[in-house]
């Protein structure tokens, strides 16, 4: 370990990888805990205390404080986890979504109302500070490279454990030192540290590589163009006439599809189009094991989208399960996935833990060496 983040354990480096691989999969499911809300009332109950709001009923306040929570996760995590110039682009998205859930709260009819009110600015405020201290938060506790594994390390890990056998030897070997002369534990040592080269890294089961040497300039000027033009679209309702149930746009002749009016309909699906292409960008663009987490959200995200156009009393409720059986899947992936991550984090210590032994024990070696010499002179 070179510098100081690099003396981060790959072992802490998984628990914390898998926080987040837990995080990404399960965040979109909190929108549906609104169906636990009731549907028949228009206020409140908490602790006695009854708060009014001006949604419809408790389900639709509900489900608008979960909807822009999660996504507010979703693109904080994002705006963190990536190291790309273009994640700064995500804030606007971030202070929308947070702005959004204010207003429900607040008597601002709108994002610019808002802005223009106290709560506004002390509000981006807050979610700068909340942006920098999860960013610093992952930047201190992570690797400045991130692990590879083949396709043929990840079926016979899964299955098998040729690492987790090796690392069980380890142990032992660490535990079982006083058992074993200074030269035979060096031979020891010697043996375990080369034998993992020459049976995985240089066959590419495993392979380290560093984060900034995968950036690709001309890629990202494309990204940033998209996740700006994601933002702008944002606020595409806002140039809408409320109460139509069809409008042109740009040459386009958008209908309500079953939604209030055109409006709402816009407002709806360009926030599922924002989120959709971010987190698809989000799971390209990543080198993390973790990134296939992402696909929960895109499933998702993409299947509420679709959903929008189709002839449907409910969005965002029971018929999402047709999603479930791929997010499912996916948890399983992520999970088999993690298991060989951890045997593989595991070793990584171990490796490195062996080379100071060895480098440790050779110096006690030459040193006896040199202290019999000296009484045999």
């Amino acid at each position: 370990m070179d510098n100081e983040k690099n003396k981060v354990s790959w072992k802490s480096q998984f628990g914390l990888d898998l926080v987040i691989a837990i995080l990404i999969l399960i965040t979109p499911f909190l929108v549906y805990l609104h169906l636990f809300f009731d549907n028949g009332s228009e206020h409140l109950r908490i602790f006695g205390y009854i708060y009014h709001h001006s949604f419809i009923n408790n389900e639709a306040f509900a489900w608008f404080l979960l909807s822009n929570t999660s996504n507010i996760i979703i693109l904080m995590l994002m705006f963190s986890l990536c190291n790309r110039w273009w994640r700064i682009l995500l804030i606007p998205g971030i202070i929308y979504f947070s702005f959004s859930l204010i207003m429900a709260f607040t008597k601002s009819r709108n994002h610019f109302d808002l802005l223009t009110n106290h709560e506004g600015p002390i509000s981006i405020i807050v979610i700068c500070l909340t942006m920098f201290i999860l960013n610093n938060f992952f930047k201190l506790r992570s690797h400045d490279e991130f692990l590879t594994i083949s396709n043929t390390m990840f079926w016979k890990e899964a299955f098998s454990s040729f690492i987790g056998k090796y690392n069980n030897h380890l142990e032992k070997l660490i535990r079982d030192r006083s058992n074993f002369s200074l030269m035979e534990y060096a031979k020891r040592l010697y043996y375990y540290k080369y034998i993992v080269k020459s049976s995985i890294r240089e066959n590419k089961f495993v392979d380290l590589n560093e984060f900034k040497s995968l950036r690709n300039k001309g890629l990202d000027k494309y990204i940033g163009l998209v996740i700006l033009a994601l933002t702008l679209l944002l606020f595409v309702e806002y140039f809408i006439a409320p109460g139509k149930n069809t409008v042109i746009v740009l040459g386009f002749e958008i209908q309500s599809f079953g939604f209030r009016d055109a409006n709402t309909f816009v407002w709806y699906i360009s926030q599922k189009i924002f989120l959709s292409i971010s987190v698809i960008i989000w799971f390209i663009t990543s080198n993390n094991w973790w990134r296939w987490a992402i696909l929960s959200p895109i499933f998702f995200f993409s299947y509420q989208f679709w959903e929008s156009f189709q002839d449907t009393l409910f969005l965002e409720s029971y018929g999402n399960l047709r999603v479930l059986p791929l997010v499912l899947l996916t948890m399983l992936g992520v999970f088999l996935l993690s298991k060989v991550i951890r045997r593989v984090s595991i070793n990584l210590d171990y490796q490195a833990y062996l080379e100071e032994e060895l480098d440790k024990s050779l110096g006690e070696l030459s040193r006896e060496r040199s202290d019999s010499r000296s009484v045999a002179s």
